[in-house]
């Protein structure tokens, strides 16, 4: 089966039950809203076939990210702010 590398074996999340082990499948194109791993844990990421694109916000600029009313986040960074009313709900985006 699946045997843990031993450079992951002291990640505190693995210690955890249920077990926060994961696989994500996509056709080409898929794209994953802005989000934290699970538990704000530190996720390996590995690619089989293909390419994947990461955009990473410095953690200062995380406020940015968020709607008007500092609740929700964006669906992801490339966000339509041509339309007026995605550019009024989050007027940071496009700095970040």
């Amino acid at each position: 089966l699946y045997s843990l590398p031993v450079y992951f074996r002291d990640d505190w999340l693995n210690g955890l039950r249920p077990s926060y082990k994961f696989v994500y499948l996509g056709p080409a194109g898929t794209c994953t809203r802005l989000h934290a791993d699970v538990l704000r844990s530190y996720s390996w990421s590995s690619n089989v076939a293909g390419r994947k694109r990461w955009y990473l916000v410095p953690p200062e600029d995380t406020p940015l990210l968020y709607d008007v009313y500092g609740r929700g986040l964006a669906p992801h960074l490339h966000f339509d702010l041509e339309c007026p009313l995605n550019a009024c709900l989050f007027p940071g985006l496009a700095a970040a």
